[in-house]
């Protein structure tokens, strides 16, 4: 390793005692991070972080005329979010095994590999670099509404009411900010259309300080009806649309001409070194300047326009009967349904390329077709030029692959719509609802609830739900959401003894203290277990994939005991071992579930709405007593007990779902929730 030139070390340092790789923006930030399959990770990222204050003014008016109670009020929100950090500015790299397997095997008990023998080859994998970084952005959301509640007579009261919200464009500190624009040639391949804007005014700029356009539309009607049809019996119904302000969701993005954060990916699965550790990290472009060429061969981000602004918005129901069924005590049934559309994602992968329409040369569900993908045209036996293939445009690098090649927008890696542009998910909620409330009377407090629900959603969350399998057929990704739980009960509860002073018996006297004062709580949850997930490696070069089935039943293990035991029992059924030969399959191990196919996409989908976790149960209470120590003074004495997870449950963590890796299948190996905690606290009030 050698010192980087283009950025020398500071005053004082003495380059000969660093480690350092060549071409990285700073040696002196943090030590590089070298990541093997086979060690612990090595060196350690720079600073990072985040400032995002939130400031709010609101302001609400009531006025009662007659039988209608008006109230309106207005809400702003200023919202500055400011991203800053330099993680890797010595270079983060992995060596992979791949790198000394066999090529093209991804099984590497039959391709071998040693990820130390690749770095002591000096052959990089995927590598990360951060430019120093202080991106700033200020969002500004308003919210204002109106409604009237007219009790029409003494058993109808009609709740009428309208919400209107937007957010005004984003604004970047400095007017630094770049976006991705689908319809602008880039010079730097050679005028294909997808370009860097800069927001702005001046050479190079859009002419406007804030590239998405506003979204002016967040009307939200509302109506709610509520009729007591008996003495202690209402009806309530409501309905109506609602809106989410739109904030930073992630990390800092879109600063693209005065920051960089540059990944050279692996775009041969290990077959050729993303570059050599002696000779440094491949040349990039080094900021700030304004030139529509700079994530060229890099990913890029986008807003996606006025999508951008667009408020996510929520469409409700609910209806809802209420009883009394004795005094101070409510039970209350029904169903509520919630559905959620524009809601913030990152799915969309606007740069893969569509399966159905690849050449058959490259056809992705072949093992010739898929070696072929990942072969780049500066291959020394021209195997991508003597298939029929050119490249996209002259000065496309001879190290991008073929599949890289077949992408819509071939002079980007990825486009990024996950730091805001994204806001495609769907979402749907419905439930059967039972409550008991018991409001304090008599010493005891009472909120209890069962809840029967399913979830289906596209989108489960901005970080965890990753690209869609194929972004051109989405309906793929509508399943069973990761936190769907069928059933959930709640029960809490608290307990006054009456006794002592200010109760209603024994209010004085040495037995009063001793008995009196005391009091107790509880909290129980008990709720299903969440849907799995499950895939594998299966080869391909584009986009993800799932596993093949052929049911969704039947597939927990038998259990050697009346309960699972890690240690011995697996919690799935075994999958199916076999070694491949190009498309040929031998089958070594017949398993429960199938041979994972190559020819043709996954049929799960995304969960198995029959397979879940463990389920959750969990009691946690509390006994505390009060003494009086001087009733002049006012001073008391509190003793208090807790215990969480009473009973020590065990939840065991998700266990192994990668269908490929046989040896992990189905196996436990850690404790999701954490055992059982007590505490004593003793505190004084004088």
């Amino acid at each position: 390793m050698f010192k980087d030139n283009n950025y020398p070390i500071t005053e004082g340092g003495n380059w000969k005692d660093k480690i350092c790789i060549p071409n990285v923006p700073d040696c002196n930030r943090n030590l590089p991070v070298v990541t093997l399959v086979d060690f612990p990770q090595w060196g350690g990222n720079g600073f990072n972080g985040s400032q995002n204050p939130v400031y709010s003014f609101n302001n609400d008016l009531s006025w009662t005329r007659g039988k209608h109670i008006f109230k309106t009020g207005y809400l702003f929100e200023y919202a500055p979010y400011v991203g800053l950090g330099q993680q890797a500015g010595a270079g983060t790299v992995g060596f992979a095994t791949a790198m000394t397997a066999l090529p093209a095997q991804g099984n590497r008990n039959l391709g071998g590999g040693v990820a130390f023998t690749s770095f002591l080859l000096g052959n990089a994998g995927a590598t990360t670099i951060h430019t120093p970084r202080r991106v700033g952005m200020l969002w500004r959301y308003n919210a204002m509404f109106f409604q009237d509640d007219w009790r029409i007579t003494s058993k109808l009261t009609l709740n009428l009411g309208l919400r209107y919200e937007f957010n005004l464009p984003a604004l970047n500190d400095g007017d630094k900010c770049a976006d991705f624009d689908p319809t602008v040639p880039n010079p730097g391949a050679n005028g294909r259309l997808g370009a860097l804007v800069f927001c702005g005014i001046g050479e190079g700029r859009i002419g406007r300080r804030s590239i998405p356009r506003g979204w002016y539309r967040g009307f939200g009607p509302r109506l709610g009806l509520s009729y007591r049809f008996a003495p202690k019996t209402v009806l309530r119904m409501s309905g109506g649309s609602s809106y989410a302000p739109v904030k930073s969701v992630g990390g800092s993005a879109h600063f693209q001409w005065f920051s960089q954060i540059l990944t050279f990916p692996d775009q041969t699965g290990g077959i050729e070194p993303v570059f050599k550790l002696d000779q440094g990290v491949p040349a990039w472009p080094k900021p700030p300047f304004i030139n529509p060429t700079f994530s060229n061969n890099a990913d890029v981000d986008w807003w996606q326009g006025q999508e951008a602004n667009r408020l996510p918005q929520m469409w409700s129901g609910t209806f809802t009967v209420q009883h009394e069924i004795m005094k101070s005590t409510l039970l209350e049934t029904g169903y509520s349904a919630i559905i959620g559309t524009h809601l913030i994602g990152n799915v969309l992968n606007y740069n893969q390329a569509a399966y159905n329409s690849l050449p058959e040369a490259a056809n992705m569900f072949t093992a010739s077709g898929r070696a072929l993908l990942t072969t780049t045209f500066g291959n020394a036996n021209r195997l991508v030029q003597n298939a029929g293939f050119t490249k996209p445009y002259p000065s496309f690098p001879d190290n991008l692959t073929l599949a890289r090649a077949l992408r819509p927008y071939p002079q980007y890696n990825n486009i990024n719509t996950g730091s805001g542009g994204d806001h495609s998910g769907h979402s749907s909620y419905h439930s059967l609802i039972l409550k008991v409330t018991r409001r304090y009377a008599a010493n005891l407090m009472i909120d209890s609830s069962y809840v029967f629900s399913k979830m289906f959603t596209d989108t489960d969350s901005v970080w965890g739900s990753g690209a869609a399998m194929d972004h051109f057929n989405r309906r793929l990704d509508k399943a069973l959401s990761n936190s769907d739980r069928t059933h959930e009960a709640k029960i809490n509860y608290v307990y006054d003894l009456p006794i002592g002073p200010g109760k209603k018996w024994l209010k004085k006297g040495f037995v009063s203290q001793a008995i009196g004062g005391w009091r107790s709580g509880a909290a129980h949850r008990y709720a299903s277990g969440a849907p799995l997930a499950f895939g594998g490696q299966f080869g391909f070069p584009i986009g993800g994939n799932r596993p093949t089935i052929t049911t969704y039943d039947g597939w927990r293990a038998p259990m050697a005991g009346e309960k699972l035991d890690p240690a011995v029992d697996r919690y799935f059924k075994p999958a199916t071992v076999a070694s491949w030969v190009g498309d040929t399959a031998n089958i070594t191990v017949e398993g429960f579930f199938p041979l994972q196919v190559r020819d043709r996409l996954g049929n799960m989908t995304r969960n198995n709405p029959k397979m879940r976790n463990s389920p959750i149960s969990n009691e946690n209470i509390s006994l505390a007593k009060t003494f009086t120590l001087s009733l002049e003074r006012r001073s008391t004495l509190d003793l208090r007990f807790e215990a969480f997870n009473l009973l020590n449950r065990t939840q065991f963590a998700t266990p192994g779902t990668n269908l490929s890796d046989v040896a992990n299948f189905g196996l436990v190996r850690n404790q999701a929730n954490t055992p059982r905690r007590m505490q004593f606290a003793v505190k004084i009030n004088w």
